[in-house]
């Protein structure tokens, strides 16, 4: 799943090292012009992509969010299913979300407050239980119900763009925690191995940025 990291409208390149105000404008062999309009429509030509995974780094900030800007993407690309995480707080602002087929909103512990939505309205949303150095962050484990199908992201937030490499034991054990979900690994996915080695543990899939964007993964 390619991770597309908005700020002010344009796309940059995250590193769990760096503030997100620090963040660098994104330079990708994916495009020559790395606006997400341009990106999206040189992933559309990639064959296997369906997901596609915005952050919001306007609304992470507290500032205000660009559901405008986002909504549109999705509209633009029905190809897609976009997983976009907005900085929710809680069900006020889920419910103030406009509704589109192909536009998941993600409920990240990191910032999501209270319980979760009815299991018709989480349904349509993605839950991603945040990490940083192996400690959780905010409201951990967000009591993800269990016996249901639900897409669950593994953020490892400290390791986006390190080359330590992702949370295998983190993967393993939440999986075991999590056996009725599809449990989807984020943060220091270095190469292809990486992504085998994920899927060998259970990962219904993973999210990738640095490594796609540096050429070592490609898409087709």
């Amino acid at each position: 799943i390619p991770v597309l990291d908005l700020r002010a409208g344009k796309l940059v390149r995250a590193h769990g090292g760096l503030r997100r105000e620090d963040y660098p404008p994104l330079i990708s062999p994916l495009c020559a012009d790395a606006t997400p309009e341009r990106m999206l429509s040189s992933l559309a030509h990639a064959p296997g992509v369906q997901v596609i995974y915005l952050a919001d780094l306007d609304a992470l900030a507290g500032k205000p969010a660009q559901v405008t800007h986002l909504l549109a993407l999705a509209a633009q690309h029905p190809k897609f299913e976009f997983w976009c995480d907005l900085g929710l707080t809680g069900l006020p602002a889920l419910a103030a979300l406009p509704v589109l087929p192909n536009f998941k909103p993600v409920l990240a512990s990191e910032t999501w407050s209270g319980s979760l939505p009815e299991a018709s309205e989480l349904a349509r949303c993605v839950i991603s239980l945040d990490q940083r150095a192996g400690h959780d962050i905010g409201q951990a484990k967000l009591r993800v119900p269990a016996n249901a199908d639900l897409a669950v992201i593994l953020m490892c937030l400290d390791r986006m763009g390190s080359p330590e490499g992702p949370d295998f034991a983190r993967l393993a054990r939440d999986k075991r925690s999590l056996p009725d979900h599809r449990c989807f690994l984020a943060g220091g996915i270095r190469d292809e191995g990486d992504v085998a080695q994920a899927a060998r543990l259970g990962a219904a899939g993973v999210l990738v940025a640095t490594a796609l964007h540096d050429g070592r993964i490609r898409l087709c």
